[in-house]
């Protein structure tokens, strides 16, 4: 349903752009414990002791682009409950004259 949500959401401004659900692609990847993301009980100490699968997902998206979508130029891991604006970023990148060829 979220990836539906995504691609919905993408479809009036990104051009050329793509959702993934890397859940659907890896079902046994580590999810986000309501305490992990802010949820309502959870205290400032208790969401840093909780699982956040936030590396995995940087991880797994990498995965995902060497093998199913080798040479995609640029990639941004989004979140369910962020705003993105790919108009921004396409900004951001000819603002700071970058290349996804330039060595990191």
């Amino acid at each position: 349903a979220m990836s539906r949500q995504a691609h919905e959401a993408l479809a009036g401004g990104a051009t050329g752009a793509g959702v993934v659900d890397l859940a659907e692609v890896w079902p046994e990847m580590v999810r986000d414990s309501v305490a992990a993301v802010g949820g309502a009980q959870a205290s400032p100490e208790e969401s840093r002791e909780k699982v956040s699968g936030a590396n995995q997902k940087d991880l797994l998206m990498f995965a995902y682009l060497a093998q199913r979508a080798p040479g995609t130029e640029w990639a941004c891991r989004v979140e369910t409950d962020s705003y993105f604006a790919p108009a921004n970023f396409r900004r951001f990148v000819s603002g700071r004259q970058l290349s996804s060829t330039d060595p990191l």
